[in-house]
């Protein structure tokens, strides 16, 4: 059988494309490796970034319920304050009463003496102009 000398040039053109086209493939398959390892890559950092946020996160939720119990049995004992800071007021109260009888007592007490005083100073003034 013979071919043309077109059909070789033809079939020479082919081949070369087919060469081209094998290394162009090559090159853009190597290409898509590294950019799959590229992704994957960062896939397997997100992943890493996520396990730390997830655990950071189950750190601040078991801090959380620590604080949350902490203020129950605040609050609790606050209550607990509630009855014995009424006593301290009726205390206080009782206190505050029995302090102005008291000063009331010890001003009633320095009127009489200065009263007592005046009558004895009035009463030697009366004795001394008496015997001259």
């Amino acid at each position: 059988r013979k071919i043309s000398k077109a059909q070789r040039r033809f079939e020479k053109r082919q081949v070369k494309k087919d060469k081209k086209t094998r290394k162009l493939t090559k090159k853009t398959l190597h290409e898509v490796i590294e950019v799959k390892k590229e992704t994957l890559a960062s896939v397997n950092q997100a992943q890493r970034y996520v396990q730390g946020a997830e655990a950071a996160g189950h750190d601040t939720v078991q801090t959380l319920r620590k604080q949350n119990e902490q203020l129950g049995r605040i609050n609790d004992e606050l209550e607990g304050l509630d009855p014995l800071m009424e006593i301290a007021k009726r205390d206080i109260a009782s206190i505050a009463r029995r302090m102005s009888r008291d000063k009331c007592f010890i001003v009633l007490c320095l009127l009489v003496l200065g009263v007592l005083i005046v009558v004895i100073i009035v009463a030697v003034r009366h004795a001394r102009s008496e015997e001259r």
